[in-house]
């Protein structure tokens, strides 16, 4: 690539007498050379029309234009004029930052003289004597998105004086990326340069972590910071330097997606489930007897649905694609979510045999479908313990059968069993389970309990290890997280964990091995059935957020706000 050369000799306007040195300054590149008669050349000027400034105190400014298009090396010999004209200025540049900033100082001089200015700069030359003038340069707030250069410029005649301003636009993060473990760490690029050591300050009364930095340099700053806020925005200020001052950026890293406020409503979630959409989230608000809908995509309430009843659960069967409405009476409802009402509601048989005359168990607790639509329901009875059992013929139009094998059992929890037929229910009190079998119908009570998660055959045992359900072999894993959801796409669980008094929001492995974890408090969760979001509600502030599973996958990139 070409290489450009231009040599100059500088005379006085007699041309006697070489000058010993000048400024040579290149305003468009910013750029200011001094000439000297032992260096007076300047190497890798750019290729084409350079407009360059010629001054020297005592001498007029000139204007000076060269043209690299055709030749590369240039010579010329540069004559100057001595200036008649007295105007002393202490500063040869003036910066600022995009805020307002005032310059002031006493020049002396020896006659009147114009000013030129940009428009965003006010010159202020009022105090004034014969001999000397007071200036006051006012740079206005810079709001645009560029950085402002421009020139205030003293005339008398042929003579000029020339104090060039620069005024930074505002510097912003222009890509931001985050990794969040038991710290976040930062990575940022600024807009603009900054000159001097970047101060990065937590803006949070609770937080008083120190913030560490890795990486100052250029137009990057890599810090890390142990204060992690899961359900608030992590708020940060940086305070950088430019020549102009001090210029400060306001900057958050937010953990979760989006978020709905139920303070605005005047609501309280319960329940919050999927119900078998992969477009929605449904929860009861039982004080108004509500089901609420929620779009996962706009991530807003679009539909309330008022029910007759209280809702204690609401159940989706699959085989019949209907809608199971729970309450605290003795009836099972069916609710048709398109015309928002109820369509059927089924009265729960009492059990001749085992229940109490007065308070048999046929309020609905529980309920389960299996593949075929058979389902397996758990009831309680009115201010008396145990449970009843009774199964819901959703292929015979929903007929109800009281089953009579479980006498006087206490159920903590039930479901399907990994052959997707067959059922299950914990012993509330004893270190056993009940099956019960869609085929035969009959039951077996077997030592231990388990939690089934319908994924190939595995199960969680009372010391939270994962094991195959039939052979009861140890799959390697001890789970230390409660609640346990797993992310069967790739095999992961979540739930929250502690340690050392602190909640982590917190991945595994299926070997158990903790992946990420992310400091919190510990609130209700829901992972979507895909594994790609994580549904906390915080039921203290009655908000409900939303949450990527990517923020558990290392380094990723950030919306910058």
């Amino acid at each position: 690539m070409p290489k450009t050369l231009l040599k100059l000799a500088f005379f006085d306007e007699f041309a006697t007498m070489p000058l010993d040195s000048v400024t040579f300054s290149v305003p468009k590149e910013n750029k200011t050379y001094t000439l000297t008669q032992g260096k007076s050349f300047i190497e890798d000027l750019p290729k084409g029309i350079v407009e360059a400034r010629i001054s020297k105190k005592g001498f007029v400014t000139q204007d000076y234009k060269v043209d690299f298009s055709k030749r590369d090396t240039i010579n010329d010999n540069i004559v100057m004029q001595y200036d008649d004209f007295i105007l002393d200025v202490p500063q040869d540049s003036l910066f600022a930052t995009k805020n307002r900033k005032s310059f002031s100082f006493q020049v002396r001089r020896n006659a009147g003289f114009k000013i030129d200015r940009p428009d965003w700069v006010r010159v202020d030359t009022s105090g004034s004597s014969k001999f000397s003038i007071k200036i006051v340069v006012t740079i206005l707030p810079n709001n645009t998105q560029e950085t402002r250069q421009g020139e205030i410029v003293f005339t008398k005649g042929g003579s000029r004086r020339i104090i060039p301003v620069t005024q930074f636009r505002k510097n912003s993060v222009q890509t931001a990326y985050a990794k969040v473990n038991d710290v976040v760490s930062v990575e940022l690029e600024m807009a603009d340069e900054f000159i001097g050591f970047p101060r990065v300050e937590r803006l949070d009364e609770y937080c008083l972590a120190q913030v560490t930095y890795q990486n100052v340099e250029g137009k990057q700053i890599d810090f890390s910071n142990g204060c992690v806020s899961t359900l608030r925005p992590n708020l940060y200020k940086i305070y950088l330097n430019n020549k102009g001052g001090v210029d400060t950026v306001d900057f958050q890293v937010t953990l979760y997606d989006k978020k709905i406020d139920l303070n605005v409503y005047r609501e309280q979630m319960s329940d919050i489930s999927a119900l078998g959409s992969s477009t929605h989230l449904y929860y009861l608000d039982k004080e108004r007897k509500n089901l609420g809908v929620i779009d996962r995509e706009t991530f807003t309430i679009v539909k309330r649905i008022n029910l007759p009843v209280t809702p204690k659960k609401m159940v989706y069967n699959a085989f019949n694609k209907s809608y199971y409405v729970l309450s605290n009476d003795e009836y099972l409802r069916v609710l048709d979510m398109q015309r928002n009402e109820i369509v059927e509601t089924i009265l729960i048989p009492t059990d001749p045999v085992n229940d109490h005359p007065q308070s048999p168990y046929n309020i609905p607790d529980r309920l389960h479908f299996n593949q075929d639509g058979l389902g397996f329901m758990v009831t309680v009875g009115d201010n008396i313990s145990g449970n009843g059992y009774r199964v819901v013929k959703s292929q015979e139009n929903n007929k109800m059968e009281v089953l009579v094998e479980f006498p006087f059992s206490n159920t903590w929890d039930s479901g399907v069993l990994p052959n997707k037929k067959d059922f299950y229910f914990n012993d509330a009190y004893e270190n056993a389970h009940y099956t019960w079998s869609a085929s035969t119908g009959k039951s077996t009570k077997e030592f231990g309990r388990y939690r089934i998660l319908n994924y190939k055959n595995w199960a969680i045992n009372d010391d939270n290890r994962l094991i195959d359900y039939y052979t009861k072999a140890d799959l390697g894993a001890r789970l230390s997280v409660y609640p346990i959801f797993l992310d069967k796409n790739t095999e992961r669980f979540y739930g929250w964990s502690s340690s050392n008094q602190q909640y982590f929001l917190t991945q595994l492995d299926a070997k158990g091995n903790v992946i990420a974890r992310i400091p919190g408090y510990q609130n209700d969760m829901l992972l979507s059935d895909d594994g790609k979001y994580i549904y906390i509600y915080d039921a203290g502030n009655a908000d409900l957020y939303q949450m990527s599973t990517e923020v558990f996958n290392g380094r990723r990139k950030i919306a910058v706000k």
